[in-house]
């Protein structure tokens, strides 16, 4: 794997990491589904670099005697396993917040709440814009499925 683009999935992964654990701390102290859910979003996404750092590498890999046309369907295949974990995290998401409109209740607000979230969205810009071109110089449609998610997590903090 080059290694720019090999820095580049370890640079997500990293960032989201970062981020599930400043959302998971916030979420508890305030109690904020709101926060909680980012948290959880932030999990599928450390759960989604680790799948597109490997397939990454794996696509690379050149034919073998049991893959005569290389290894390139890893990438579609990971983005498609992991998009699927995504929705199902989303439901559990909604699930929750419907329990919680029919039983609210209290939440802290804290100005860590505020903090964290404007920090995800300008650390998610600037990792959506790093993905995109990553994502074109080496043509890996898994690093630009990826800088897409970074751009929905930016719409979803708002």
């Amino acid at each position: 794997m080059p290694k720019r683009l090999k820095r580049a999935t370890d640079i997500a992964l990293g960032i989201n990491v970062f981020l599930f654990v400043i959302k998971a701390a916030v979420g508890y102290i305030s109690n904020s589904i709101a926060v909680i859910s980012e948290a959880l979003n932030s999990l599928t996404d450390i759960l989604s670099s680790i799948g597109i750092k490997y397939a990454v590498k794996l696509s690379r890999e050149k034919p073998d005697s049991k893959h005569h046309f290389g290894h390139n369907a890893a990438q579609p295949l990971a983005a498609f396993i992991l998009s699927v974990f995504a929705f199902v995290v989303g439901i559990n998401i909604i699930e929750e917040s419907i329990k919680r409109l029919i039983n609210p209740e209290h939440i802290y607000t804290i100005p860590a709440v505020y903090v964290v979230l404007i920090t995800t969205m300008i650390i998610k810009i600037l990792l959506n814009r790093y993905q995109v071109n990553i994502g074109r110089m080496f043509n890996s449609p898994a690093v630009k499925a990826a800088s897409v998610d970074s751009l929905n997590d930016v719409l979803a903090s708002f």
